[in-house]
């Protein structure tokens, strides 16, 4: 009897020398999962922010290029004027009699006749060469900008699809959610303002046609009174130069 009692009180001893040793826990699940949310959460607002900064910059040069055309309408319209006055006092001149050799003497003397270009003009012609080439910067930068966006795009998507196997928890996957919501939301107030510039500035521009066109319209009506003048053998009035 004795001896059974002794066998069952070894019998844990014995056993135990036929376990396999005890595994150290694991760490933390809920540590580790709050860890690759922080790091997930951190790539996608730096690839928003990075993607903003990138549409923030298309927005400028987009401004800046519809700037550039206006400008550049402007002096052109400036040199059409310029030009569209010269031809009318040359045909004002070629029709007035004994006045065929004024040009000429005036020519002959200093070099700068009725005919010879202004300052303006000839500054507007500077500025038009300045203003296309500038053009043509701001269009390659432009271009390269929208490459780069394009890559950035990319690069959130693939992050979007690998999310369902990093994140666990539910609450996790609603806090990216509403990150990625966010973030539609500022790309959506981004795009708004870009096309209110872009309707600001076509306003713009346009008032300042229709100013050009008028005062264009100004200036074909004197040219037609000045040759039914001609016409009628009175003397034509001088024409008055369109204001810039």
């Amino acid at each position: 009897m004795e001896s059974a009692l002794a066998w069952v009180a070894l019998f844990p001893v014995q056993l135990a020398l036929f376990l396999p040793p005890a595994t150290i826990p694991p760490p933390d699940a809920e540590e580790d999962s709050r860890l690759q949310m922080n790091k997930v959460r951190a790539q996608l607002i730096g690839a928003f922010k990075e993607q903003l900064e990138m549409r923030r910059s298309l927005l400028e040069l987009e401004n800046t290029n519809v700037e550039l055309h206006i400008d550049t309408s402007r002096h052109l319209l400036t040199i059409a004027d310029w030009e569209r006055e010269r031809t009318h006092h040359l045909v004002r001149r070629a029709r007035t009699p004994g006045r065929d050799q004024e040009p000429v003497e005036a020519n002959a003397d200093g070099g700068e006749g009725e005919s010879a270009e202004p300052h303006e003009v000839a500054l507007a012609r500077e500025e038009v060469s300045m203003l296309l080439a500038e053009q043509r910067r701001t269009a390659a930068l432009k271009a390269g900008l929208e490459q780069c966006l394009a890559n950035a795009k990319k690069k959130v998507s693939q992050m979007e699809k690998l999310l369902p196997a990093q994140v666990i928890s539910e609450d996790q996957r609603e806090v990216l959610r509403l990150l990625c919501r966010a973030h539609e939301l500022e790309v959506e107030n981004t795009e708004l303002q870009a096309s209110s510039l872009c309707r600001k500035n076509l306003l713009c521009q346009k008032d300042f046609v229709i100013q050009r066109y008028h005062q264009h319209r100004l200036l074909c009506e004197q040219i037609i009174q000045d040759q039914r003048q001609l016409l009628q053998g009175e003397p034509a009035r001088p024409a008055p130069c369109p204001r810039l």
